[in-house]
């Protein structure tokens, strides 16, 4: 028996060998890289979103210590206000003159009543409406660079009379708002913090008509309720040109 020289007898056909295999190990290794390089990459994500996401944490802290504190000192200023508005403004109703304080969570409201302040029918302020203004623009001056006001006018549901000067309500309010807001820039509060707005009958306190089903009849003592003037001090914020009337 012919033995072979210790070499493995390969038939001739096969001699140059069979290197099928060569290219599933060379896939399999190009896989495992790409997915040692997914695993660092993924972990680098991680690590840098969770970085990003303390980072944000701790913004999102700071941010809502900042408007608890700056929160804070609004209602302390407005606090301030109305005690000094209701101490100073006293003097007015003891006199048994029809106005009124509200304090809101945004905001200090006083309301002075056509019938103490305002000549019926006209724009034209009393002596007594002169004076309470007087007392307020005193006492918001020191307090300028932290509030802004509202000077709005309102009116019942009785339209005017034909005879008047002021076609409309809406015409009528506007114009006790410019007024009263004259008299407070004539008294030291500067222009650019006030807004005057007129709101006519849109805005009433109470309703003043019987309704439609009773006749609808109009009603003289409601209606006084709803002529007036609101004064609203409010406090400044970084948009204080686009605030908002805030009844909270």
């Amino acid at each position: 028996m012919q033995r072979n020289s210790g070499r493995l007898m390969i038939p001739d056909d096969e001699e140059g060998g069979d290197d099928s295999g060569e290219w599933i190990m060379s896939y399999a290794d190009t896989v495992t890289l790409l997915l040692c390089f997914f695993i660092i990459f993924f972990a680098e994500f991680k690590k840098k979103s969770e970085k990003d996401l303390l980072l944000d944490l701790s913004k999102n802290v700071n941010q809502s210590a900042d408007e608890s504190d700056s929160g804070r000192k609004k209602a302390e200023t407005l606090s301030k206000i109305e005690s000094e508005v209701r101490s100073e403004l006293a003097q007015f109703e003891v006199k048994k003159l029809k106005l009124g304080i509200v304090r809101r969570r945004k905001e200090i409201l006083v309301r002075l009543y056509e019938r103490d302040f305002f000549h019926i029918g006209s724009y034209l302020l009393k002596d007594n409406g002169k004076n309470v203004l007087k007392v307020v623009s005193n006492l918001l001056r020191p307090h300028q660079d932290k509030i802004i006001l509202r000077v709005e006018g309102h009116s019942d549901s009785l339209a005017v009379n034909p005879l008047s000067p002021y076609k409309t309500n809406l015409n009528l309010s506007s114009l006790r708002a410019s007024q009263a807001a004259n008299v407070l820039i004539d008294n030291g509060l500067y222009e650019n913090k006030i807004r005057v707005l007129g709101f006519g009958s849109a805005n009433r306190i109470v309703n003043d008509r019987l309704p439609a089903s009773e006749g609808g009849k109009y009603l003289p003592k409601m209606g006084l309720k709803n002529r007036r003037i609101e004064i609203r001090i409010q406090t400044l914020d970084e948009n204080a040109d686009k605030f908002v009337n805030v009844g909270e």
